[in-house]
Formats: structure tokens, C-alpha cells, sequence
């Protein structure tokens, strides 16, 4: 039986500043896309490694790299608020865009706790081969109690005043093993982010030479719009254009009786905005699809080489141009529909005639790095949270006649896979840069979501190629990465697998050589369906 606890002792916990701090205070607006993510689930992951061989952890040494390191990523140590609300200025001060300030004396710093547990890593923890023979319930393993409890800036999505952009927890366990748990402000990180700033930490704590090259510039991103951000109102033209993108776009003050409590209390405009005329309200989010009260869980499914190959053959009969990831990401998606189908078919009888007139599409929105996408395009080490999301829609199926079995509604992998190509292709640059456009404009920052939870919808990351496998502290063996990611109903992250070959590296070859692993969270009875119906293992 794997441990419910890890019995944490604390060892220590401060505030870290750069080793050499900035030369003087400065304050930065973020980019007009970061300030959209400020509702998100913070990002974050763990790093788990196996006991050095030789030199054990020392958590000293560790934090003075960590120093080192935020003397090249200063702006992680600074304090997030609001920039003044004045929008004669231009983009930047409209309502509820985020800034950043840095070195100052008073910058909040950087959270780290130290703490001790008296387990082993074997004990709690299955190691990468072990893990891959099936799928596999994070659940038995505590990763929460490794993620230090102090509250992130705006994790309210309001308050922020001297609280940090980012907290770290160091953990040791007692047969030498280390846990590194990162959890940043959404605003100020994606997934690309996150990874970028570990592997520097990680190769400045093996190489005091090496100097990472981060680039820290919102403003950058901001102007890769169309047309003049600037002006006192949008481009017609361009809001068309970036309406011509795959996705959906809910309003989240748009009036609807099914939001939740917590919710409704926030769903008052900004008092900034108490004289302005504001647009007109646009399509509530489906909260009555999602059952915030049900139980969820998450599974961890192994995907070996050759089982991508069979879905991209199967996803492509007739040589439709469609990535190999696209094709697993629809084998996923289509799973999940079908394992909701079956376990939700008795409950659907019941539903209210709203929920009815939702439940004839599903949604997976794919998160999208603008990074590549616009032009010309960004570098990998550009810093911040330039995401979006896009969305593909495919006809809710029935439950399945049997394991692997197309439902009643016809739905194949071939249509599913196609669908989702198709809705990639519209976040061309033209588009990307309308896009931008349009979010200069939005009448406050979170105003409109384009992704959301629930029986209808599933929300899809990918850290493929962000080089998690690759932060290496010259210690023993990266034995686990866990994306920070909540129970909740429709999220799923895909990564490679932990099961290179000792001193591969994770960018040499192609993405899905040592196998992949895909994290689903979802209500528990769905889990166990998906786990259980046989259809999302069809090609083992």
C-alpha cells in the first residue's frame, strides 16, 4: 500500500532575491494576451529525482544557484498589480491589464520552503518503467503536500499586494530522493515559460558559467497585432477577421441562471467601467454542464511508439495530412466522449431543456503557443503566457455499442482527427495578429473565456518538446514530472514519457520515440469508464 502522507517536517522558509540584483526599480505592463490568463490555474509542475550516486542534494547549494538564477529572471522576484486604469494612455492601461515592478528593496521575492520527509521515493512513488505498464491513478501519490501553501499574486484574481509571482518547495526525502515544486502566477507563465527558467536554474546549479538568455519583452507580443492598439476603438475589419478563428468565445458577465454562486457574486463589471458604454452581452459560459460538486479524479495513460503510429495509420486512412500528435490528441478526445456517453446516458434523461440545446456539440480546445504564430515569430526563451486556445467541435455521440466501436452517431477517428486539423489551420498569422487586435480591445481583461469545463468539453495542453524530461540538476535520475493540474472535470496534458535512455535527451529524436504520457482528469465514473471500456487502449 503506497503512503497517504509524506509526513513533511519544515526546514525552512524565506523569500529569495536575485545575487545580483537589478540596477534600478522597473515597471513593465505584460502583454495584452498575458493579462486574458490572470483566471487560470496557476502553472506549475514537480520534478522528482532519484538519489545521486555520488554527492547528495545539498538544498544550500540549491537555493544559491536558484539566486543566480533570478539575477537573469529579476522580474520573477517583482510585484504583479494593476496598471492605472486610464485609457487615454492606450492599451496598456485599459481595465484590468496586469504590470509588472522589479528591483525594488520591496519586491515580494521568491516563496521557497524547505522541507524534510522521512519516506522513501520507492515507497510512494513507481518509477517510469513501472508507471508505463498500464494506466495509472496519480492519486496514490501526495504531489499536493510538495507544493508550498502560500497564496500566489491574484490568485483571487484581485488581491496581490506583497504576495509573490512565484513559490518554490525544495523536498528531500530520506533515501536521498529530491522534490522540486514550481508554481508561478499564470500571467506571468505558460508551460514553455516554466521550462525554460528550470532548465537554466538546472544547468547554472551544474555550469556557474553558463548564462541563460531569457527574453523578457510583453511589449514585443503587444504589437505583433494588426492595425493601431493604441486608437480609441477597435478595427471593425480586424475583430472580423479574428472572429473567423476556430473557437469558442463565452462571455463570462453575460446574465444566465446557471452560473455557480461564487461566480455570480463576481459577475459585476469593474466599477472603472461604471460610466462606459460596454458591449453587449455575448454567450454565457455552460455552467449547468458542469457538476463542480462531483467527484473527479485523474489517470496517467502510457502511450508506447508503436501505438502512436497505429492511431496516426488509423487517423489517416486515406493519407490525410493530420501530425501524429493531432491523431493521439483526437484518440483522447474521442475516448473521453465516448466514456461520458456511457457513464452519463442515464443522468442525460433528466436534463433541463438549456442543457439539452448544449449537449448536441463537444468542445476540445487545444492551448496554442502565439510564440511560432506570429510574425515575424517569437524564440522558445520568450518569457510570459502568450497562449490561446483552439477549438474543434464534433457531434456528442451516443454510448457505444462495444470497446473500439463507432458510436451511433457515426463519429470516427478519421472525422475527429480532421476536425481538429482543420480548426489548427485557422490560427494563421493573419488571424493570430487580428486576434491580438481584438484582445487589445476587450473591455476588461477577463471578460471572455474561450475554453471552459464540464460533460461537453475537454481543455488540452501540450508540454510536448518543452523539454521537461531535460532539467537536469547533475543528480540522480529525473524519476517523475508532474504538471500542476486540478481535479476537475475535462483537462488532459501530454508529455513524453520518463523512459529515455540514460543521457538521451529529450529534443534528439522524434517527440514520441520513448513513448508518451497523457494526464486525464475527470469526473471519477468517467475515469473508470475510460480506464475500463477498453476503447482508449484499443490499439496496444
Amino acid at each position: 500500500m503506497l503512503a497517504k502522507t509524506l509526513n513533511l517536517e519544515l526546514i525552512s522558509q524565506t523569500r529569495l532575491h536575485p545575487s545580483q540584483p537589478p540596477p534600478q526599480s522597473c515597471t513593465q505592463p505584460l502583454s495584452t494576451i498575458d493579462s486574458t490568463v490572470l483566471r487560470f490555474t496557476p502553472a506549475g509542475a514537480i520534478w522528482i529525482y532519484d538519489a545521486p550516486t555520488q554527492i547528495p542534494y545539498s538544498p544550500s547549494n540549491i537555493l544559491t544557484s536558484l539566486r543566480k538564477a533570478l539575477s537573469y529572471y529579476p522580474q520573477w522576484c517583482g510585484q504583479l498589480c494593476w496598471t492605472p486604469f486610464n485609457p487615454s494612455l492606450g492599451h496598456a492601461n485599459r481595465c484590468q491589464r496586469v504590470q509588472l515592478t522589479w528591483g525594488s528593496p520591496d519586491d515580494p521575492g521568491v516563496e521557497v520552503v524547505v522541507t524534510h520527509s522521512s519516506s522513501t521515493i520507492s515507497e510512494i512513488l513507481p518509477d517510469a518503467a513501472e508507471r508505463s505498464k498500464g494506466p495509472w491513478e496519480p492519486a496514490s501519490f501526495p504531489s499536493h503536500e510538495l507544493f508550498p501553501a502560500t497564496n500566489l499574486a491574484f490568485v483571487d484574481a484581485s488581491t496581490c499586494e506583497g504576495l509573490p509571482g512565484m513559490i518554490i518547495q525544495l523536498t528531500t526525502f530520506e533515501c536521498g530522493a529530491l522534490a522540486i515544486a514550481v508554481k508561478m502566477a499564470h500571467v506571468l507563465a505558460d508551460a514553455q515559460t516554466l521550462n525554460t527558467f528550470m532548465k537554466d536554474w538546472a544547468n547554472l546549479h551544474r555550469d556557474p558559467l553558463f548564462t541563460p538568455s531569457p527574453m523578457f519583452s510583453p511589449s514585443t507580443l503587444s504589437y505583433r497585432a494588426s492595425g493601431n492598439i493604441d486608437a480609441p476603438s477597435p478595427d471593425p475589419t480586424l475583430l472580423a477577421t479574428a472572429n473567423s478563428v476556430s473557437r469558442t468565445r463565452y462571455d463570462y458577465y453575460a446574465p444566465t441562471p446557471f452560473a455557480p454562486s461564487w461566480a455570480q457574486s463576481a459577475m459585476t463589471p469593474p466599477p472603472e467601467l461604471a460610466n462606459s458604454t460596454l458591449a453587449a452581452p455575448g454567450i454565457p459560459p455552460p455552467w449547468e454542464l458542469w457538476d463542480q460538486s462531483a467527484p473527479a479524479k485523474k489517470v496517467v495513460l502510457h502511450f508506447t511508439a508503436a501505438e502512436i503510429l497505429a492511431i496516426h495509420a488509423a487517423s489517416t486512412p486515406n493519407g490525410e495530412k493530420i501530425s501524429q500528435h493531432a491523431a493521439l490528441v483526437s484518440h483522447i478526445w474521442l475516448s473521453l466522449l465516448h466514456a461520458r456517453a456511457t457513464s452519463e446516458s442515464s443522468a442525460m434523461a433528466s436534463e433541463t431543456e438549456a442543457k439539452k440545446e448544449r449537449s448536441g456539440l463537444a468542445h476540445l480546445t487545444l492551448t496554442l503557443s502565439l510564440r511560432p504564430r506570429v510574425t515575424p515569430p517569437l524564440p522558445t526563451n520568450f518569457l510570459g503566457s502568450p497562449i490561446v486556445h483552439a477549438a474543434a467541435s464534433i457531434p456528442f455521440p451516443e454510448p457505444s455499442p462495444g470497446p473500439g466501436r463507432p458510436s451511433s452517431s457515426g463519429l470516427s477517428l478519421p472525422d475527429t482527427a480532421t476536425a481538429l486539423t482543420k480548426a489548427l489551420a485557422t490560427f494563421d498569422e493573419e488571424r493570430v495578429a487580428a486576434l491580438l487586435h481584438e484582445a487589445a480591445f476587450d473591455d476588461w481583461s477577463t471578460r471572455y473565456w474561450n475554453s471552459v469545463l464540464g460533460t461537453r468539453n475537454v481543455i488540452v495542453t501540450s508540454w510536448v518538446r518543452a523539454g521537461v524530461w531535460d532539467v537536469d540538476f547533475g543528480g540522480g535520475r529525473c524519476r517523475y514530472v508532474e504538471p500542476l493540474m486540478p481535479e476537475v472535470d475535462g483537462l488532459v496534458v501530454v508529455m513524453e514519457a520518463g523512459l529515455r535512455r540514460e543521457g538521451g535527451k529529450e529534443g534528439t529524436g522524434h517527440w514520441a520515440e520513448h513513448g508518451v504520457d497523457v494526464l486525464v482528469s475527470a469526473r471519477a465514473e468517467v475515469v473508470d469508464e475510460l480506464v475500463g471500456g477498453g476503447m482508449v487502449g484499443r490499439f496496444r
